[in-house]
């Protein structure tokens, strides 16, 4: 039988000890899926032409007014 285990550690008990919690949360995994799909999803969209294809058009026009020249 497969466990999603959660470890806390606690307040400091004194004399150096601390406590510590051990729960079990089903579907915790579900956390670490919908954090991987958000990352995947981000990197997608950074690899997206259409915002490549703009960042480089801001830039050029950005360079084009401040060498003085006309933006194109």
């Amino acid at each position: 039988m497969q466990r999603d285990l959660l470890a806390t550690m606690g307040e400091a008990l004194g004399q150096g000890a601390w406590s510590l919690r051990l729960q079990v949360r089903p579907l915790m995994s579900f956390i670490w899926l919908g954090a991987s799909l958000m990352a995947l999803g981000g990197l997608w969209a950074a690899c997206d032409r259409r915002y490549r294809v703009a960042a480089r058009a801001t830039a050029a026009e950005t360079a084009a007014v401040s060498s003085g020249g006309a933006p194109a």
